[in-house]
């Protein structure tokens, strides 16, 4: 049942929109104006089924009144990590990943297990150097070799590791997300983007180390829906497959392209795209020398 303040952010959005109890409960069978009016208080409650008909009436996208209601939680290790990654806080980094670790000792919790990789990949991605042991890593390994439903949370957490885990292993998990799009696609579109970066950021990954599994992996990318790429998923698409090209053909006006393309992206303000295009084309470079 949905209650208590819920019901007063319900509120919020219908009075800043000046729609009346009458016409937020129309055509919504057993469900009265006093009803409604009990649980905007924060003395009633509501079935959940009628919740996503209340939002319809008064024009929001459920999705929008969770941001509203601020009810996905935050979780506070990973503003943490983000925030020590942003200052290049390695020590931080090392520190808070560690202490994840122990935690995950004492629980044994997947979770717990996902949240420790999360901090040793962002100092791998600063360092180049992987400090999560193999015993651990093999945990990683079983853990995400038993997915079989890619919601918007594996999906993060295979984006939020992939730079520890063998290039054989990203391309077998990443074939298993394109497999399943038209299942990721039923999630919405917020998840069906999220599916997208995690397979740009393992094409990233492949093209640097593997560029036979990076192709094989574009390939089935190309193939998805339009629809899943926005403005900056579509730019580093393009920038990938020059960078891919220029890795296996040697052929110069490839970087030329992606060059480009990362100074295209700082043309239109997209600042962190840019940093990270021009990061992975000084990656390509020193590895030509």
């Amino acid at each position: 049942m949905i209650k208590n303040e819920i019901g007063k952010k319900f509120r919020e959005l219908r009075e800043l929109q000046n729609i009346t109890l009458t016409k937020a409960t129309q055509n919504i069978d057993n469900l009265s104006v006093s009803r409604v009016s009990h649980w905007e208080t924060g003395d009633g409650e509501i079935p959940l089924s009628k919740l996503n008909q209340l939002l319809y009436n008064i024009h929001i996208l459920p999705s929008e009144f969770e941001n509203w209601t601020k009810l996905r939680p935050e979780n506070q290790l990973i503003n943490n990590l983000q925030k020590a990654f942003i200052e290049n806080d390695l020590d931080l980094i090392l520190s808070l990943s560690r202490s994840q670790l122990d935690m995950y000792k004492n629980t044994n919790k997947n979770e717990d297990l996902f949240l420790a990789a999360t901090g040793y990949n962002l100092y791998f991605q600063i360092t180049q150097k992987n400090l999560l042991s193999t015993n651990y890593q093999q945990k990683l390994y079983i853990a995400l070799s038993n997915v079989d439903f890619w919601s918007q949370y594996y999906i993060s957490i295979f984006s939020n590791t992939l730079d520890l885990l063998d290039s054989n292993f990203v391309y077998r998990l990443s074939c298993s997300i394109t497999n399943n799009f038209s299942t990721i696609q039923k999630l919405g579109l917020e998840t069906e983007i999220y599916a997208t970066t995690s397979l740009l950021n393992a094409l990233n990954m492949l093209t640097l180390k593997e560029t036979t599994l990076a192709q094989k992996l574009l390939t089935k990318i190309n193939k998805l829906p339009y629809s899943a790429f926005n403005t900056d998923s579509s730019l580093r698409k393009k920038f990938l497959s020059h960078i891919l090209s220029y890795q296996t053909n040697n052929n110069k006006n490839d970087y030329n392209i992606a060059n480009s393309i990362s100074n295209l992206a700082s043309l239109i303000d997209r600042d962190n795209l840019a940093k990270e295009l021009k990061l992975t084309l000084s990656k390509v470079q020193n590895s030509s020398k």
